[in-house]
């Protein structure tokens, strides 16, 4: 989990294992579960808007995905 606060940013950086399986350029996907919270943008940035809490969701190209919860205080 993360916390930040209104008005304040800061950047998802995913990473994955390169295996002989997956290619070596794999593009990630964000969503937020409640924008009136924080939002994400394309590349990964967040930023608190009120307080609260929302989850982020990180997809990978092949279905793999993974969640932040973010609070901002």
């Amino acid at each position: 989990s993360v916390s930040v606060k209104r008005n304040q940013s800061m950047t998802f950086k995913p990473t994955v294992k390169v295996t002989k399986k997956i290619k070596k350029h794999v593009a990630f996907r964000f969503e937020s579960t409640n924008t009136k919270v924080v939002t994400v943008n394309s590349k990964g940035k967040i930023t608190g808007k009120s307080k609260g809490s929302a989850t982020i969701y990180m997809y990978a190209q092949n279905g793999v995905y993974d969640k932040v919860k973010v609070t901002v205080k």
